[in-house]
C-alpha cells in the first residue's frame, strides 16, 4: 500500500465475488436499511475438487498461505463489505474432507464477530460431493426482518450422464464487471475495491489460519500490528 501511494499507481485487490448480482443485492439490500441492525450474516459456499491434481501450489500452505487466504479471503472480504462493519476476531475451523493427507484445510468454517455486534458465519468447501453440484447459501438477519438467498435462487439443475449439475446463472458475469472496474480505476476513477480493504481480507485470512491452528479466536488488530 505504501509502495502503491508513494509511486501514484492505482492498487485494487481482486476480491471478484462483490461483483457478482447476488453479493451486490446483498449490499443494497443491507445498505438501504430495510434489515434494520445486521446481527447475523451466514454465507456457504460448497462444491468440489477444482484443484488440477495434488501438486498444485494452493494445496501447498508454504506457497498458498493455506485455504483461508486462497478461497475464503473472499468471504471474509465479502461479509465485512456487507456490513460496513469493523471485523474485530475470527475463530475458524478446518477439516480436510478430501484426505488426511492433504496440507490444507479444503473445509473451512469462519466465525467473525464485528465491532457493531453482528457475527458472520462463512463456510467454504472444496471437498464437498458430487463435485459437479455447487452450493451457495446466504441469509442475513436483522432486526427489520430476514433476507435470504437460496443456493438454486440463480440457476436451475440439469441432470444427465455425468450427474446434477447447476445451469450457468443468467446474471452478469463478475470477472467481466471486475475488469471494468479495474479499467475505470487505472483511467482515473475511484479504485472499487481499496489497498486498505486488501490489507484487512488478508489479515482475516491469516487470523483464520491461525485459529485453526490454536483452536482459539484471533483478534484482527493483533495482526495488523505485525505488518511493517
Amino acid at each position: 500500500m505504501e509502495a502503491f501511494a508513494a509511486a501514484g499507481r492505482v492498487l485494487m485487490p481482486a476480491h471478484s465475488h462483490r461483483y457478482y448480482d447476488y453479493a451486490r443485492t446483498v449490499r443494497d439490500v443491507l445498505r438501504s436499511g430495510e434489515l434494520g441492525t445486521v446481527d447475523l450474516v451466514r454465507l456457504s459456499i460448497l462444491g468440489g475438487w477444482i484443484w488440477p491434481d495434488w501438486r498444485g501450489w494452493m494445496l501447498d500452505p508454504v506457497r498458498s498461505g493455506g485455504h483461508a487466504l486462497h478461497n475464503g479471503v473472499h468471504l471474509l472480504d465479502l461479509v465485512t463489505w456487507w456490513t460496513g462493519d469493523t471485523p474485530e476476531s475470527v475463530y475458524a475451523r478446518g477439516r480436510r474432507q478430501t484426505a488426511a493427507e492433504l496440507g490444507v484445510h479444503d473445509y473451512l468454517e469462519m466465525t467473525v464477530s464485528f465491532g457493531g455486534g453482528a457475527t458472520a458465519v462463512c463456510e467454504m468447501s472444496r471437498g464437498h460431493r458430487p463435485a459437479s453440484l455447487a452450493r451457495r447459501d446466504v441469509m442475513v438477519a436483522g432486526t427489520g426482518g430476514i433476507l435470504t438467498l437460496p443456493w438454486d435462487g440463480e440457476a436451475g439443475t440439469v441432470t444427465d450422464e455425468a450427474g446434477t449439475a447447476l445451469l450457468p446463472p443468467g446474471g452478469a458475469d463478475g470477472f467481466a464487471a471486475q475488469i471494468g472496474a479495474w479499467a475505470d480505476a487505472v483511467t482515473g476513477g475511484p479504485p472499487a475495491v481499496t489497498g486498505a480493504d486488501g490489507l484487512l481480507a488478508v489479515a482475516m485470512g491469516v487470523a483464520a489460519e491461525r485459529s485453526i491452528a490454536t483452536g482459539v479466536p484471533v483478534r484482527i488488530a493483533d495482526v495488523l500490528k505485525e505488518a511493517p
